[in-house]
C-alpha cells in the first residue's frame, strides 16, 4: 500500500492539485518534470516483474536514479513548500517528493547489483528522455526570446501569440504568467509604437487602460 501511495497516486495527486492552481511549480518546463516522473513509475513497475540478473541491475540504476531524483526535486521545493503551508496547507504536497523518493531507493535496494556497464544503461533511461525534452524546451524558449527581441514586428507578434508553438509544453499548458514577465523585462525592447503589437503585449499581459510601464513592475514583483 506504501508504494501504491508513494509511486503512483501521491505524485499524480501533486501534478494534479499543482494544474489546479494553475501550474505555479511546474510552470516553466512541465514536460520534462512529467517525462521523469513517468520514467520512474514505469521503472518501479517493471521492477516487478523482471527476474534475470543482468535486467535487474538495469532497472536498479533507473529506481536509484529516479529516487535521487525525486529527492532533489523535494530540496528544490522545499523552501516554497513551507512558504504555502503557512499560506494554505498545500506545501505539503512539496513533502511527497522525499516519500516517492525513499520508496524508490528503497525497491533498488531489494533489486540484484550489476556491472557498471548496465548501471550506466539504466541511469541513461532515465535521464536522457527527460533531459532531451528538457532540451528541445530550452532551446524553444530560446527562440522565443529572441523573436520577441528582434525588433521585427511579425516575429514579435508571434513570440507573444497564445497559438505559436515554440516548446511541446506550449500545447499542453495556457498560462499566461511566464509570458507576461518576459514582455514587461524587455519592455524597452519592443516595438510598441505599432498598434498591434501594443495590444498583443497588452493581451500577454493582461493590462487594458493603464500604461504598460505603469503596471508592469506589479507584474515583475508577483
Amino acid at each position: 500500500m506504501a508504494d501504491i501511495l508513494a509511486i503512483y497516486v501521491l505524485p499524480l495527486a501533486c501534478f494534479g492539485a499543482d494544474f489546479a492552481i494553475g501550474g505555479i511549480v511546474v510552470s516553466t518546463y512541465p514536460l520534462s518534470i512529467w517525462v521523469f516522473a513517468s520514467s520512474g513509475i514505469a521503472a518501479f513497475a517493471l521492477s516487478r516483474h523482471v527476474t534475470a540478473p543482468g535486467s535487474q541491475a538495469i532497472v536498479r540504476s533507473a529506481l536509484r536514479t529516479s529516487g535521487i531524483g525525486a529527492v532533489v526535486i523535494g530540496v528544490l521545493l522545499l523552501p516554497l513548500s513551507m512558504m504555502a503551508i503557512l499560506l494554505a496547507g498545500l506545501g505539503l504536497l512539496g513533502f511527497i517528493p522525499f516519500f516517492t523518493g525513499y520508496r524508490l531507493i528503497h525497491r533498488a535496494g531489494q533489486m540484484q547489483k550489476g556491472t557498471w556497464t548496465r548501471g550506466i544503461i539504466g541511469a541513461l533511461a532515465i535521464l536522457l528522455p527527460a533531459f532531451g525534452v528538457l532540451t528541445v524546451e530550452v532551446l524553444g524558449e530560446y527562440r522565443r526570446r529572441q523573436d520577441l527581441l528582434s525588433g521585427d514586428a511579425e516575429r514579435v507578434l508571434r513570440a507573444m501569440s497564445q497559438t505559436a508553438t515554440y516548446t511541446p509544453s506550449d500545447v499542453l499548458t495556457e498560462s499566461r504568467t511566464p509570458m507576461a514577465h518576459m514582455v514587461c523585462s524587455n519592455l524597452d525592447a519592443l516595438p510598441l509604437h505599432i498598434p498591434d503589437v501594443e495590444a498583443a503585449a497588452r493581451e500577454a499581459t493582461g493590462i487594458h487602460g493603464e500604461p504598460l510601464s505603469d503596471d508592469c513592475p506589479a507584474i515583475l514583483n508577483d
